[in-house]
């Protein structure tokens, strides 16, 4: 499942109060990894990312941990080459849980907590230069 250049908004999942992501199996909902991210990025190099990172309310110290996991996650792609200028980093703690829509997009509950704790990788401009 490839993305294609500027169409990417990516979600990469973590275990109860861990900063390092998991690779998810198939299931209710699908996880990607870091490798994902790079490529999106070397493919469209004036892209800017916005990491949000969240956690979930059954978590220590939310703000913080959402904030270690987008750092962390910006620090490894760093060390793949990537600007850091293109990446920004957005901490919501557990103020933005993800939402369950119905076929419709209309809201129908929040997500459980395992999917609420994650980190979403979104193109938010195409206009970075070096």
């Amino acid at each position: 499942r490839r993305q294609r250049c500027n169409e990417y908004s990516l979600t990469i999942y973590f275990k109860k109060n861990e900063i390092q992501p998991i690779k998810l199996e198939k299931s209710e909902y699908t996880g990607y990894d870091i490798c994902e991210v790079f490529s999106g990025l070397v493919c469209d190099k004036k892209a800017v990312i916005e990491i949000s990172a969240h956690s979930s309310p059954d978590e220590k110290d939310k703000q913080n941990l959402s904030l270690k996991r987008g750092q962390f996650l910006k620090d490894t792609l760093v060390k793949l080459g990537i600007n850091p200028a293109r990446l920004i980093i957005k901490a919501y703690g557990d103020t933005r849980p993800a939402e369950l829509k119905d076929v419709n997009g209309l809201v129908v509950g929040l997500a459980a907590y395992e999917e609420r704790r994650r980190v979403v990788f979104s193109v938010i401009r195409s206009d970075f230069k070096e």
